[in-house]
């Protein structure tokens, strides 16, 4: 397992990121004069007041707070609804200019984060719906906005019992021999090179018992 930079993640703190994120992005775009006339609303500031509440309620740590908690997350879950729902018009609006401005780099780059981010809040309201209707066990869980990659696994520590992050580095994906196709130019050569100084290293050598000098392999 390889660790990730994450604590305890909730439904409500992740929604509550992405309803920030979101906004911020938003603002970017239009900044390069991509879908300015385009409605938007920042709830980031809503956001943030609901998961205050979500914090006081949380240090009460009883069943009725617990319940009080889901109602809160729920109250996160619909500001994040909302605000998706007026980010998919402006990022369907971006693309269009994006594809009348090919040389604009900035503007495609912030437009296919806008969206990468669009689909994880998606999944984020999904799982949330469903932990919500009471399904407390969701193997695909998103932990991280921007790493959706992580997942919880469960190690059985005592002080933490379940940690954030990968697993299977193990074992290579690609056929032995060969180098990960996105890995640098320079890394490539690098490789290649200690590849072929192992192989001069398995291959015999021949000792001159007169002169007792090691000569060129075979």
């Amino acid at each position: 397992m390889v660790e990730a930079d994450i604590d305890d993640p909730t439904d409500a703190d992740l929604l509550e990121h992405a309803v920030r994120k979101l906004g911020g992005l938003v603002r970017r775009v239009k900044g390069c004069g991509a879908a300015s006339r385009t409605r938007f609303r920042d709830r980031g500031r809503a956001a943030g007041r609901w998961m205050k509440q979500l914090a006081r309620t949380l240090r009460r740590r009883t069943g009725v707070a617990m319940a009080e908690v889901d109602r809160l997350t729920g109250e996160v879950a619909a500001i994040a609804r909302q605000s998706l729902g007026q980010v998919q018009v402006v990022a369907r609006n971006a693309r269009r200019v994006g594809a009348r401005r090919p040389e604009d780099g900035r503007l495609g780059r912030l437009v296919d984060e806008l969206e990468e981010t669009i689909t994880n809040t998606g999944r984020l309201l999904a799982q949330t719906d469903q932990r919500l209707a009471g399904n407390r066990v969701i193997p695909d869980r998103l932990v991280r906005l921007s790493d959706p990659d992580a997942r919880p696994i469960r190690k059985g520590k005592p002080g933490r019992p379940t940690e954030f992050g990968y697993t299977g580095f193990g074992r290579s994906p690609w056929p032995a021999g060969t180098v990960r196709p996105s890995v640098d130019p320079f890394v490539k050569e690098q490789v290649s090179g200690h590849r072929r100084s192992a192989d001069r290293r398995r291959q015999p050598w021949v000792r001159d018992s007169r002169t007792a000098t090691t000569l060129a392999p075979l």
